[in-house]
């Protein structure tokens, strides 16, 4: 019978003292995993506070160098050159003009190209094998219209370029 008695007892206190184990460790694997999971979701948080700020460094600088080149005196006279009777003169100044938007835009990897339209529809690109831009036969540029916008980045949008041939996702902006 003590023996027994000793047999219940232990056996008891074992399991008391199992359930008190798995009963803390489920709750420190609660804890931790609530701790776990409020550090990774701060973290990413702030890698999209970081991931905001460059991209409206990105677009404050791409806004800056557009005004730069709208700004821009030979340039101006260029594009005025551009609308000349003369065929020789024109080409000439279209360019130039070339030559001038990539000047702006070198350095800038995140800048595809330039593309500027007169209030005539000319169009002046910095890629140099780019043909006639008709604003009317983008998809993406009639969307932008179409939100009753007439300045600003639009939405991203696929752009195939005749230089590389191969489609690249891209944001235009326009002023």
């Amino acid at each position: 019978m003590k023996h027994s008695i000793r047999k219940k007892i232990v056996t008891v206190v074992l399991v008391t003292v199992t359930v008190a184990f798995i009963i803390s460790d489920i709750a420190a694997s609660v804890y931790f995993y609530g701790v776990q999971k409020r550090n990774t979701m701060e973290g990413e948080r702030y890698k999209l506070l970081q991931a905001a700020e460059q991209l409206q460094n990105f677009q404050e600088k791409i806004i800056s160098i557009a005004k730069q080149i709208v700004v821009n005196e030979e340039l101006q006279q260029l594009l005025r050159e551009g609308e000349d009777e003369d065929v020789f003169q024109r080409l000439i100044a279209h360019n130039a003009v070339k030559r001038i938007c990539r000047t702006f835009i070198n350095e800038q990897s995140y800048i595809y190209g330039v593309t500027i339209i007169t209030e005539e529809g000319s169009s002046y690109s910095s890629n140099m094998t780019e043909e006639d831009f008709i604003p009317e036969m983008e998809e993406w540029y009639l969307m932008f219209k179409e939100s009753g916008r007439s300045r600003g980045f639009s939405l991203a949008h696929t752009y195939i370029s005749e230089q590389a041939k191969q489609p690249t996702d891209e944001v235009s902006l326009v002023l």
